[in-house]
């Protein structure tokens, strides 16, 4: 059973959790997201997070490694991530624009925009997910975890 034993990691967690409550005091329609989903589901924003984008200039690959971070690369399109082995935490991706991009992936996309994201205005684009973008450089993004439906843009 140790196979679902996910080891715990205060400090890499602490510095995620600072990353998000940082973009969600830059980004309102996020900081009403996470209200919605915290208040409609009984969890943690926090624990919904897919992963985050984080510009390349603002990442420290020796203070990550520090706090338990490992540098990975993702094999989609070759980027460097940061992510910590053998726990539940989201891991960090390298971004080359100066945009920071939070992720969340709802199981069920329809759902998700019909529950929480009421009175926003979409548009249908493929491949699946959200995204609601901010005049603070940082943009909100939810994948569709298990659809192959199209991609709804929040404006």
């Amino acid at each position: 059973m140790t196979e679902f034993d996910w080891g715990l990691n205060p400090g890499a967690e602490a510095w995620l959790r600072a990353q998000v409550l940082s973009f969600l005091d830059r980004n309102v329609f996020a900081r009403t997201l996470a209200t919605q989903i915290e208040q409609g589901t009984s969890t943690d924003f926090f624990d919904w997070m897919d992963h985050m984008v984080i510009p390349s200039e603002r990442l420290d690959a020796s203070a990550l490694s520090r706090i338990g971070f490992r540098e990975t690369t993702l094999q989609t399109d070759k980027r460097k991530a940061y992510s910590v082995e053998g726990t539940t935490l989201f891991p960090v991706v390298m971004g080359e624009e100066d945009t920071v991009d939070l992720v969340i992936k709802p199981e069920d996309l329809d759902a998700f925009k019909r529950t929480l994201v009421l009175g926003s205005r979409t548009e249908g684009i493929s491949p699946p997910h959200i995204a609601a973008w901010s005049s603070t450089r940082t943009v909100v993004t939810c994948f569709a975890r298990w659809s192959g439906g199209g991609r709804t843009v929040f404006r």
